[in-house]
């Protein structure tokens, strides 16, 4: 089925909060040696944000936009420079910049953001007052896949990203940039957790199904909940219920990990 969906509300919502104040105020407060010239912060992050929305065919296309005039599309900044230009200021822009815009951005809507998502699993709120999905992944495929590096013959490490997931809200809390490729998923997700409230719970795959991992969520009074890999050994201790479920029988179980 051919389904439409109206952008038009979405994007007001991210305009009003993407503001060139904010993006001038994460860029004054953060920046190194970093210059604002034809292509600001703001216009970077219109544009970035424009091209994750809009998907055009590729970035000289998005770039075509900026050099017109902006009619109804309000994503694609007015920019009257080279497509050259941009792919210059791209490729010194440090990582770090766009992950503080990114708290900055989540501080300022995360007020107006209701607790709606996921409605279905009100029930778990409960029981936690917060509930985080993450996930890791290296950005090598990204990396290659960007057109200022077709003539790179050097092998890239571009770093890796560690994301969480508001299940209530609906949108992503937190994602860190960690610039050495090699450090491990496990790693990087406990190096992550301090920004999490007391008393919530983390889901993940069975990366995290880890002691070690479990060992950091109890410091810190948070639960978690991964699929369990092979190298764990579970002893049963006792059947706290058993209940038949439309798909099989569900049983909660104390038991022995490790």
């Amino acid at each position: 089925a051919n389904l439409r969906v109206d952008l038009l509300g979405m994007v007001e919502l991210l305009l009003s909060h993407l503001t060139p104040t904010l993006c001038e105020t994460v860029f004054r407060r953060h920046r190194r040696t970093e210059r604002e010239r034809k292509w600001t912060f703001y216009a970077l992050c219109l544009f970035w944000t424009a091209v994750i929305v809009r998907r055009p065919p590729s970035l000289r296309h998005g770039l075509d936009h900026t050099r017109k005039g902006r009619g109804r599309d309000k994503l694609w900044p007015r920019v009257l420079a080279r497509a050259e230009a941009f792919f210059e200021k791209a490729e010194g822009q440090r990582p770090g910049l766009f992950m503080h815009l990114y708290r900055a951005f989540v501080q300022s809507i995360l007020p107006k953001a209701p607790e709606a998502y996921a409605s279905w699993m009100a029930g778990l709120r409960r029981a936690f007052p917060e509930v985080h999905i993450v996930d890791g992944s290296r950005l090598d495929a990204v990396c290659h896949g960007l057109k200022i590096l077709h003539d790179v013959r050097a092998p890239i490490l571009p770093g890796c990203v560690t994301a969480f997931y508001d299940l209530y809200r609906g949108f992503c809390r937190e994602l860190l940039f960690f610039p050495n490729a090699a450090q491990a998923e496990l790693t990087r997700g406990q190096k992550a957790l301090g920004w999490i409230s007391p008393g919530a719970l983390i889901v993940g795959d069975r990366l995290y199904s880890s002691l070690q991992y479990f060992r950091v969520l109890t410091e810190r009074n948070l639960f978690g909940l991964f699929r369990k890999n092979g190298r764990l050994k579970i002893k049963r201790l006792e059947v706290l219920s058993r209940k038949q479920g439309s798909r099989g029988l569900l049983e909660d179980l104390l038991v022995e990990v490790g």
